[in-house]
């Protein structure tokens, strides 16, 4: 039996000082409750294209279109062993040309000042790539690898 690959995509996207979060559903089973960035898992189709899955991702959670996000970059990838496979997390960060707020098919989707994220109940990898972004800043072009 071989080690099985799950990858995700998580995106924060910012508008002006905020960034979008999604406070996921109670009702979920994983991480009910919690803060984190747009996304969902990579369909194996997306592999090759890990850019395809975030705006794919980003237009069913939230409603907004490729040409509606500016500088979609990858910034933060974060891996870990979980049942037997590796997980990778791939974060991006981007810039949002127009709000978009309230319910979705995961949660609830909020802009939060930048300077109050901290106080969130985030889902904790979710909260390091975030500081991560912000620390850098949102022009940085390297990608930050945590484990």
């Amino acid at each position: 039996m071989g080690i099985g690959l799950r990858v995700y995509v998580a995106v924060f996207l910012f508008y002006s000082d905020k960034v979008l979060l999604l406070k996921r559903s109670d009702q979920k089973s994983f991480a009910p409750g919690l803060w984190t960035g747009v996304g969902g898992r990579v369909e194996q189709e997306e592999f090759e294209e890990l850019e395809a899955a975030a705006f794919r991702e980003l237009q069913e959670e939230t409603g907004l279109k490729r040409q509606e996000i500016r500088e979609l970059k990858l910034r933060v990838v974060v891996t870990r062993p979980e049942s037997g496979d590796l997980v990778l997390v791939c974060f991006y960060s981007g810039l949002a040309l127009r709000p978009v707020e309230g319910l979705c098919r995961e949660g609830e989707l909020k802009w939060i000042d930048q300077s109050k994220f901290d106080t969130l109940d985030m889902i904790e990898n979710a909260r390091e790539a975030l500081e991560s972004i912000l620390s850098s800043g949102l022009e940085l072009d390297v990608v930050d690898f945590l484990s």
